[in-house]
Formats: structure tokens, sequence, C-alpha cells
């Protein structure tokens, strides 16, 4: 046999009374609604960040790696430094950003 607490006056009481002998309170009605109870609202979920062309929008991009990046400056020298500072390429226009 559970001890509770009265909610309304504080007197403890056992689970299997109906009321509370000190107040009244319905303790019965009181346990029943607690336990069939809703769950509380669901946090909502936070938005994924999905990367965007700053040129036309698309999600359709290509991660460039940074091996890639200096290989190309390496070899074509000042002339491929243009890319280095790039993450993504966009697979619709071709724009790097």
């Amino acid at each position: 046999m559970a001890q509770l607490s009265c909610p309304d006056c504080g007197q403890t009481l056992s689970q299997d009374q109906e009321t509370c002998p000190n107040c009244g309170f319905p303790v019965a009605d009181y346990l029943h609604g607690y336990r069939q109870e809703a769950p509380g609202p669901v946090a909502p979920v936070p938005e994924v960040h999905v990367p965007r062309c700053p040129i036309c929008g698309s999600e359709d991009l290509l991660r460039l790696s940074a091996l890639d990046a200096c290989a190309k400056a390496f070899v074509f020298g000042i002339m491929g430094a243009g890319d280095l500072g790039k993450t993504w390429e966009c697979q619709d226009c071709g724009s790097k950003f």
C-alpha cells in the first residue's frame, strides 16, 4: 500500500482511499486522471541545415575535398589557387562557393 500526500492539504494518505479524510479531496479521481494524462507537448525537432547554392538556390551540391584543391594549386600554381577556399560546387549551375 503506497503512501502519498494530498495535493490539496498535504496530509499523508494511502493510495486506496477515495477521498482525503481531512479536506475531502477526491484522491481516486486525481490518481485516475494522473495515470491517463497525455504526455506534454513534444519539443520540435531542430531543422537540419541544408546548404544551398547562392546563385541558383539548388540543393544539388558536391562537397569539394581539400586534397583536390591543394593538388590543383600545386599543379597549376597561382592559376589553380582559386578553389582553395571553396567548399561546395553546385551541380546545376557549376558555381563554387
